[in-house]
């Protein structure tokens, strides 16, 4: 069913995102003029009646506005200016009835259906800085206590995106995929890999219950002995050594690790599992990668977070049409 689905579709290998996307506007357009044409533009409630002075607004250059935004990252303020002869007195309006029909996100979802569940998944999440209001933000710890806000993506090894979460920057990862597993497409889910900062027993035992094998890293349980590498220059030279709290060679040093208790940690994994660790983990930092090229998601510029969230969304939807190889 779905190979017959997929070969009617465009193939858009070798395409970059700006083209993509150009491929994919007529059919964003249609979708949310039948949408417009249900409801009152300026309110956003249905029409009781099919009365009244028909709609004036040029689409196309609202959704190339909104391209040229998600790419360029600049303000929201920005677009009444510089865009003021395409239309952007309307484009806050508009904005807002896209968000509310739902169509960007139901693109995604169809582009996200050519992901196998059998498949191995990876979740990771990055953070990134808020210039522009504080709705869905905290500190974040990475950028010295700076407000910001995090994104949490599942993806499969072939790169589709399957799952988002926006949330504050201060929001603890274990907390973030536990929100995940309240989703419809994470239950369908085997193999879920995350790094150290998905882990606890509590949400391992969450995913067994549901069928979903996380795989994470081992987790050092007790505090580990930090080895040192630095080697003084007495010792190279067969010495007594001259700096006993830093120097590899030191015998009081080579002491303490003989007699430091062994590490514990969480669990073990095995040799398959540790394998599947090493080969799928930078597909997910790919992923953040591409996503993160537009500029208006490397950088919250909006003060509505719906608004963060559709730009995500549009995002996603560019990567995994690229990745599916087919519009």
């Amino acid at each position: 069913m779905l190979r017959k689905f997929q070969s009617r579709m465009t193939p858009v290998e070798g395409l970059s995102k700006k083209e993509i996307f150009k491929l994919i506007k007529p059919t964003l357009i249609n979708e949310f003029e039948s949408y417009l044409s249900t409801i009152n533009v300026s309110t956003g409630l249905k029409k009781s009646s099919k009365r009244g002075a028909h709609r004036q607004y040029d689409l196309d250059g609202f959704f190339d506005i909104l391209f040229a935004w998600l790419d360029n990252g600049f303000k929201y303020s920005h677009i009444a200016e510089v865009y003021k002869d395409k239309g952007a007195g309307s484009f806050s309006r508009y904005l807002a009835r896209l968000e509310e029909s739902g169509i960007v996100k139901r693109r995604w979802r169809l582009s996200s259906l050519s992901a196998d569940k059998s498949q191995l998944f990876v979740i990771d999440s990055f953070t990134v800085k808020s210039i522009d209001g504080t709705e869905c933000t905290g500190a974040n710890y990475l950028d010295r206590g700076r407000r910001g806000t995090k994104v949490t993506l599942v993806t499969n090894t072939s790169k589709i995106i399957t799952n988002i979460l926006v949330t504050p920057a201060n929001r603890a990862e274990t907390f973030c995929l536990d929100d995940l597993l309240e989703t419809k497409s994470i239950k369908s889910l085997t193999t879920l890999q995350s790094d150290r900062g998905y882990f606890s027993r509590k949400l391992v035992d969450k995913c067994k219950s549901r069928g979903i094998k996380l795989l994470v890293p081992p987790k050092a349980l007790t505090t580990r002995t930090k080895l040192r590498t630095y080697v003084c220059k007495s010792c190279q030279r067969q010495s007594p050594c001259s700096a006993p709290k830093t120097c590899s060679n030191n015998i009081e040093y080579l002491e303490t690790l003989k007699t430091a208790p062994p590490t514990k940690y969480s669990h073990t994994l095995t040799t398959r599992e540790t394998n599947l660790l090493q080969e799928h983990r930078n597909k997910i930092e790919h992923v953040n990668g591409e996503i993160r090229r537009f500029r208006a998601i490397n950088l919250k510029c909006v003060r509505r977070i719906k608004y963060y969230t559709l730009l995500v969304t549009l995002g996603a939807l560019l990567v995994n049409t690229f990745h599916n190889g087919f519009f």
